[in-house]
């Protein structure tokens, strides 16, 4: 487990434990100073996928089956987390209103909610699970009648593996990075902060402002890239 994730731990139990000392309950929480420190250099971070490895993926999800190339599609085009998408359940689908409105999991407690618009895509994907259960979808992926769902995130690890895709220096490839490539296409096409904050149900633009950096910096390699092959005359 990260240090950020057990350090965010940490404050829930320490806000817990606030209301017990204020309520005469305990004298003082045990968790008011405890944090656990973060290395710099051993923290990764995830990376939007490039649309070869998009493709790759999908290509080895059809191979393996089990629902996995439409959760993965619907990832990558609703910018969802994994748990959101595998217990999408069809009350948050409508289709009427052509959008997916949920609370996402692990921001309750913050009571975030987000109103996504239905692509094309995602909703072809959707129309061929319509009436299947009461969840979206009940094979392989999302299914928990077939498969332990605490360990199915880890499983997309190994469809990574025959994809090919491997990380680089300081990169965490997971099935998180169809979220960085939602927010990065989005950030592409200009569309604001607020709105991107609202559709990914971020609580603070500093995510999201990694997407603009990240554009930019293409955009710095794609320059140096063209002037390189001109004055090389052709050669890059």
């Amino acid at each position: 487990m990260k240090a950020k994730t057990l350090n965010n731990t940490i404050t829930e139990l320490s806000a817990s434990w606030k209301q017990f000392v204020r309520y005469g309950k305990a004298k003082r929480s045990p968790w008011s100073v405890a944090r656990v420190k973060r290395n710099r250099k051993e923290e990764t971070t995830g990376r939007a996928f490039t649309t070869k490895e998009i493709e790759k993926l999908l290509e080895v999800c059809r191979e393996v089956g089990h629902d996995w190339e439409d959760v993965s599609l619907t990832a990558l085009y609703t910018g969802l987390r994994y748990g959101d998408v595998v217990d999408m359940s069809w009350d948050e689908v409508d289709f009427g209103r052509n959008v997916i409105e949920l609370d996402p999991n692990k921001t309750k407690r913050h009571k975030i909610h987000v109103v996504i618009p239905i692509p094309a895509m995602v909703g072809g994907v959707l129309s061929l699970w319509w009436g299947v259960g009461v969840l979206v979808f009940r094979a392989g992926a999302g299914g928990r009648e077939e498969y332990e769902f605490e360990n199915d995130d880890c499983r997309y690890q190994e469809i990574i593996r025959r994809a090919g895709i491997v990380a680089g220096p300081g990169e965490d490839i997971s099935f998180h990075c169809f979220r960085h490539t939602f927010t990065t296409r989005l950030a592409e096409a200009g569309v604001a902060v607020d709105v991107r904050m609202r559709l990914t149900g971020h609580t603070n633009a500093a995510w999201t402002e990694e997407a603009n950096r990240a554009v930019q910096a293409a955009k710095v390699t794609s320059r140096r890239r063209c002037s390189s092959c001109i004055s090389s005359g052709g050669r890059v």
